[in-house]
């Protein structure tokens, strides 16, 4: 069963700069889970007036994981 912070394989080809790499999982939802990017890859995005977001994960399907 996938759980917060453990290491899956994404295998989805959405963002093929990560598919077969091992992330770690952010949260886990009904229909997706949320994966941080690999630490050197998180940053931080600056919009005048709009503040700062974070640019640390991502979203995909239970399908597009494999558990470790």
């Amino acid at each position: 069963m996938i759980e917060k912070g453990t290491k899956v394989k994404y295998i989805g080809t959405g963002v093929r700069k990560y598919t077969g790499q091992l992330l770690e999982v952010k949260s886990v939802g009904k229909n997706c889970v949320i994966l941080y990017f690999p630490k050197a890859d998180r940053h931080q995005v600056a919009i005048e007036n709009g503040g700062i977001w974070k640019q640390e994960s991502l979203l995909c399907g239970h399908s597009e994981v494999v558990e470790v």
